[in-house]
């Protein structure tokens, strides 16, 4: 208890005004000095006190035991206890007592004690202290006669008087303590108070300086230390004053810059390895300021190690003194477990001596940028490739003009020699498939298209169905999900057809041991939402065709070459190469879009958009399209799981646009996770089928069916083709709805009111696609 007290009190001593602690440092140093002297002074009382009364006690019972010597021996108890009865004279005397030699009491101030037997004496026949303390004194005597013990003396006493004694002292002494104390104090305060004049009106004028009044100064009359403190004080002030405006400046055009160009800022102080990342910085890759500690091990955690690599490197050299800074790119893994693209460039600050100090930086998100880049680059490298195929096309389409007339003439002057014949027919064979190769070049590199007119692309799939069915195998099975009163586009009615039938024949080649070939159309509406994240595709209605293939996919290093002409991953002996370039060549020239979806073992999307004509006869005409305004809100709460961030903000945007409370998870176990805790009511779960990690969508729909039966799920894939092959998995995605990637705005809001308003869920539920 003491020790936590002072604790307190020195605390409380250390966060008071000088003045005061010098006051208080002072009384409390009398204080204790004064307590100890009193606890000593009285100790040392005490113990003399009670020695005196412990002699006195021995001295009262010694003369007791030679007055009753002879009574003992002559058994005279009534002489005995006269004697006894004569020590009540002694105020202190708290009682007496004769004993025999065997304990019993003979004599006793206390007459209901007579006769009983007393068991605490000393085993040895000598006079014994039995008890001192500040209560009583005890004291025992025995009685010789002859050399034989007879009988004992017992006395005890009071100590009342040594109390008295003791508070007399204890009370001397606080008072002399409490005088020093209060002559202590006085004299500390008067101290005190002209030290600490001075050092008053510095703290006001520093109190003063911190509420913003820069212009106050420091008023001190006196020629001592303090004095020449205060001028110092004040001349600092002064410079302070011109040194913060400067900084003032200097901060507000940093921020306007950083803020203009939305970078994270980096310094590292080269001597103790401290590293500071703004805020700014960490919010780039998905982190509050907290979530993320100001060390280099997050910055090598977060690198590829490519770029660690290459910036280590860089900085390497900065140190050897062989540049001054650099410019680098490297991707870093962003908090949902993407890569964010990142351009870093750095400065190398140095002292005097030329000896590095700190390297300083700037972090900026380039994801899009490059993401732009390379659809233009695309563009661009398709548009050269068009212009070079063209011109070479039309090259060659000349000499085989003049081949193939040279080998007809011929053919006239040969008579009928047949071998001749039969060789220049396999020449002209020749020709003639050279001339159809240069027709299909031309094709692809003509900028405009040619007698185009209103087409239904239902009607012309349905035209097609016959041919379609003769270009397969009997193992794959072609599903078609046409919207009804699609719009109706400007197209070459014949190069749609030759389109259809690449995609078709292309579908096939993926599919050697058969599987599932999904043609669909729908009217979709293009917004800027979606276009944020394909920027090569315009805002607008497009009528939406889709062929989806259940085949072996294409590896990702080739996804960006696909469109190239003579590229091809088939066999030399199973095409050109031409079919995928002609069709990106007839949807450029008619202003639409295609997008690929695909990855090994999941199979391959083609979504193609084309613009909705706006010159549709009355027979074609659709219905306009439904006003976003029209579509009804809702308030449920909604888990998005993609691992795609920019798809699942883009849901998260839209959905909150309408209403609903939106979770979110970036795999399937985080979102299993979220379902398990059940801290939040979930009422429905949009999830993307092909995902990183154990398990998939489908596979998630199916633990969701099983264990939250109340919770709807919403399932999207570019992948359309893959959900009916015969695996479990796809089964029981065909009990769950399904949304095709890529989609907008409008159609994502119409799916999930319709998921939501559907009866509950049964066995026989079948996707939102049907066949």
């Amino acid at each position: 208890m003491i020790l936590p007290t002072l604790h307190r009190l020195f605390r409380c001593t250390l966060s008071c005004t000088l003045r005061r602690q010098l006051i208080i440092s002072i009384a409390v140093v009398h204080g204790v000095l004064m307590s100890l002297f009193i606890w000593d002074l009285t100790e040392r009382q005490q113990v003399m006190l009670l020695e005196e009364e412990a002699g006195f006690a021995k001295a009262l019972s010694f003369s007791i035991a030679n007055s009753a010597a002879g009574w003992v021996v002559a058994r005279d108890y009534y002489g005995l206890q006269e004697l006894i009865d004569a020590q009540r004279r002694y105020p202190e005397l708290a009682f007496s007592m004769i004993l025999d030699a065997k304990g019993r009491v003979l004599a006793h101030s206390d007459l209901s004690q007579l006769n009983y037997y007393v068991t605490d004496l000393p085993q040895e026949v000598a006079p014994a202290l039995l008890r001192l303390d500040d209560q009583r004194v005890d004291v025992v005597t025995p009685i010789i006669v002859a050399g034989l013990h007879v009988g004992w003396v017992r006395v005890g006493l009071d100590q009342d008087r040594v109390k008295t004694r003791l508070d007399e002292v204890t009370r001397d002494g606080i008072l002399y303590a409490l005088t020093a104390i209060l002559i202590g104090t006085l004299i500390a305060w008067f101290m005190g108070t002209r030290l600490t004049r001075s050092l008053h009106a510095i703290r006001n004028c520093t109190d003063a300086v911190m509420n913003g009044d820069l212009q106050r100064r420091a008023n001190v009359e006196s020629n001592d230390e303090v004095a020449y403190l205060a001028k110092a004080f004040n001349n600092m002030l002064d410079s302070v004053a011109t040194s913060q405006e400067k900084l003032r400046r200097s901060k507000e055009r940093f921020d306007l810059a950083m803020q203009a160009s939305n970078d994270g800022l980096w310094d590292w102080d080269l001597n103790n390895d401290k590293v500071y990342y703004s805020p700014r910085w960490k919010q780039i890759l998905g982190y509050t300021d907290e979530e993320l500690e100001n060390s280099l091990e997050t910055w090598s955690r977060l690198v590829d190690e490519e770029g660690r690599n290459a910036a280590l490197e860089m900085i390497a050299q900065c140190r050897r003194g062989q540049r001054d800074g650099f410019k680098l790119n490297f991707r870093m893994q962003h908090k949902d477990g993407h890569w964010v693209d990142i351009l870093t460039q750095a400065i190398m600050v140095r002292d005097a001596q030329g000896q590095p100090q700190r390297l300083v930086g700037t972090h900026s998100d380039i994801s899009e940028r490059l993401k732009t880049e390379r659809s233009l680059r695309h563009a661009l490298k398709m548009r050269a490739v068009g212009e070079l195929t063209g011109g070479i096309a039309h090259d060659f389409n000349n000499i085989l003009g003049a081949i193939m007339g040279n080998l007809e003439l011929l053919k006239l002057s040969v008579g009928e020699d047949e071998t001749l014949q039969h060789r220049l027919d396999v020449a002209l064979k020749g020709t003639e498939r050279g001339a159809a190769l240069t027709r299909k070049l031309l094709n692809f590199s003509r900028g405009q298209p040619e007698q185009l007119e209103n087409v239904d692309l239902n009607a012309t799939i349905h035209k097609l169905q016959e041919l379609m069915v003769r270009s397969l195998t009997p193992a794959i099975r072609v599903i078609t999900n046409l919207q009804e009163a699609v719009w109706p586009v400007e197209l070459n009615a014949g190069e749609a057809e030759d389109m259809i039938m690449n995609l078709i024949i292309n579908a096939r080649d993926a599919m050697p041991d058969g599987g599932i070939i999904t043609l669909e159309t729908r009217n979709t509406l293009v917004d800027a939402a979606f276009t944020s994240l394909h920027p090569e595709v315009q805002p607008g209605e497009y009528v939406q065709f889709d062929i989806s293939d259940s085949g072996v996919g294409i590896p990702k290093e080739y996804q960006e070459r696909i469109f190239d002409p003579f590229f091809s991953t088939k066999k030399a002996s199973k095409g050109t190469g031409l079919g995928l370039s002609m069709v990106y060549a007839f949807i450029s020239r008619h202003g639409g879009h295609i997008l690929l979806y695909s990855d090994p073992g999941y199979g391959t999307s083609f979504h193609i958009y084309l613009p909705r004509s706006r010159h549709a006869v009355e027979a074609l005409n659709a219905p306009a399209t439904q006003d976003m305004q029209t579509i009804e809100r809702g308030d449920e709460t909604i888990l998005v799981v993609d691992d795609e961030e920019s798809l699942a903000e883009l849901a998260k945007d839209t959905l909150q646009g309408f209403g609903y409370t939106i979770l979110q998870a970036s795999s399937a176990e985080a979102a299993l996770q979220r379902l398990t805790d059940g801290t939040e009511k979930i009422d429905l779960v949009f999830t993307d089928v092909i995902m990183p990690g154990s398990f998939d969508g489908c596979e998630l729909a199916g633990l969701i069916s099983k264990y939250w039966p109340e919770v709807r799920v919403l399932l999207t894939s570019g992948y359309t083709g893959k959900r009916d092959r015969e695996d479990p998995l796809i089964k029981r995605c065909l009990r769950q709805r399904l949304l095709t990637k890529p989609y907008s705005r409008q159609q994502l809001a119409q799916a999930v009111r319709r998921v939501l308003d559907a009866p509950p869920r049964s066995d026989e539920d079948e996707s939102i696609v049907e066949d």
